[in-house]
């Protein structure tokens, strides 16, 4: 049998390989305590060098920027609304001129003749300017109705001039002036005031007849409805005399507009020796055309200072106006009109007719 003594170096080379393999086994606590950390055994020189980066291969996630996480937008600035167009002002007015002319054609037949003994014909050319208190707009509804439509408070004035043959051989001349006014005090009360004078000369009077009159008045508006009341007073002068009617003309109107399309005026006066009525109608079948028809009817006196006789009256007409322009009316009116008296026992009644035209032009200025 073989034996292996402590001096045999097969034996010592085994028990140092199982020392260090007991070293080497202990637990890294037991390793780390009192011993330093063991360096990292050098690169073997025979090992291949590490793999470099393969091009082809993907980027990671966080460098492809189909996979970054989504940034979020800055808010975007509040836009101020933008402003909205301001529509012209409509167009407007402040003054309106009034210009018109008008003939007429008369005879009077005497009760029981056979034709008539008194012809003539009388001619009139008015010139008037009325100035609106605040301005008239251009508004979609008739031109003419405009300023009634709107409360326009304004004020006017006149002047006319006529001349004709009165009567058989007798040649007359008349002269006309007048102002009137008509003020919204409120949107519902209305205040009207007028004044006017006229002289009329005939060659078979050595003095021409003259007269005055003055008149005041007041309306209820409601929507568009203007009831009013008004009173007329006339003062005559003849040789130098001044004479005062026993009684001046007191009226009650009404007018409407309705539905902008159609205007009515009903009226009646308690006059002096009579009283009379009427109505007038205008239909606008546009802004610009207006169609109308009148009439009246009742009885009058008629005469100078304190002798009246009283007549039997009526009339009837029609006409068309249009605003060719913006600012520019023209217009065309008819009337017929008839008178019977005196009335009375002992007075020997004539028969009277009168046809008469009109033409008239309105400018509106700015």
């Amino acid at each position: 049998m073989t034996s292996f003594s402590a001096k045999s170096p097969f034996a010592c080379g085994a028990a140092a390989a199982l020392a260090l393999l007991a070293i080497f086994l202990q637990p890294t606590s037991a390793r780390a305590e009192g011993e330093p950390p063991k360096a990292s055994p050098a690169a073997n020189p025979a090992d291949p060098p590490p793999l470099a980066a393969n091009p082809t291969d993907p980027p990671p996630l966080a460098a492809n920027p189909a996979f970054a996480p989504a940034s979020t937008p800055p808010p975007t600035p509040e836009l101020a609304p933008a402003a909205t167009p301001t529509p012209p002002e409509p167009p407007t007015a402040r003054l309106e001129i009034d210009g018109s002319f008008a003939g007429s054609g008369y005879a009077v037949t005497r009760e029981g003749a056979n034709k008539a003994d008194a012809t003539g014909t009388t001619y009139l050319g008015t010139l008037g300017a009325r100035l609106f208190l605040s301005p008239v707009k251009d508004d979609d509804a008739p031109r003419t109705q405009l300023p009634y439509l709107q409360r326009t408070s304004s004020i006017g004035a006149y002047v006319s001039v006529g001349s004709g043959q009165a009567r058989v051989r007798d040649d007359s001349s008349s002269v006309y002036v007048g102002a009137d006014a008509e003020v919204y005090a409120l949107p519902a009360l209305v205040l009207t005031g007028r004044v006017s004078y006229s002289q009329t000369t005939l060659s078979e009077l050595v003095v021409p007849r003259r007269f005055g009159s003055l008149g005041v008045g007041v309306g209820y508006r409601a929507g568009e409805n203007l009831l009013s009341v008004s009173y007329d007073q006339e003062l005559q002068v003849l040789g130098g005399n001044a004479q005062t009617l026993r009684l001046g003309t007191l009226t009650l109107s009404d007018f409407v507009v309705i539905d902008r399309a159609v205007a009515l005026r009903v009226y009646g006066s308690v006059v002096d020796g009579g009283a009379v009525g009427g109505a007038s109608i205008t239909y606008y079948p546009t802004n610009e055309l207006g169609i109308s028809i009148r009439g009246y009817g009742g009885s009058i006196g008629a005469g100078v200072g304190t002798i009246k006789n009283t007549f039997t009256v009526a009339g009837a007409g029609g006409g068309l106006s249009y605003w060719v322009a913006r600012v520019l009316q023209v217009g065309a009116w008819y009337r017929l009109s008839a008178s019977v008296g005196p009335n009375g026992p002992g007075l020997v009644a004539s028969t009277g007719t009168e046809h008469g035209v009109e033409f008239g032009v309105t400018v509106r200025i700015p």
